[in-house]
């Protein structure tokens, strides 16, 4: 993890903040750079990057089942 005025963050993986707040990060393989944003969910998972504002995270199920097959369905 590389920090650099990051608040109240919760990250998994390689990730740089600078100026970042109230974000949650989890990558399982390319690093994230996240600056001047807050109340983020950056997912970066299965070959797809999801990105959403933490108040709409609960409505992450939703969103992935409306996803086209040809994204949801990645090997």
């Amino acid at each position: 993890h590389g920090l650099g005025h990051l608040t109240r963050a919760l990250l998994e993986g390689v990730v740089f903040a600078l100026d970042a707040k109230d974000c949650i990060v989890w990558s399982e393989r390319d690093p994230i750079v996240l600056h001047d944003v807050q109340d983020l969910v950056v997912v970066q998972a299965n070959g797809r990057i999801l990105v959403t504002r933490r108040e709409r995270a609960s409505d992450l199920k939703r969103l992935l089942d409306a996803m086209p097959a040809e994204l949801r369905d990645l090997p």
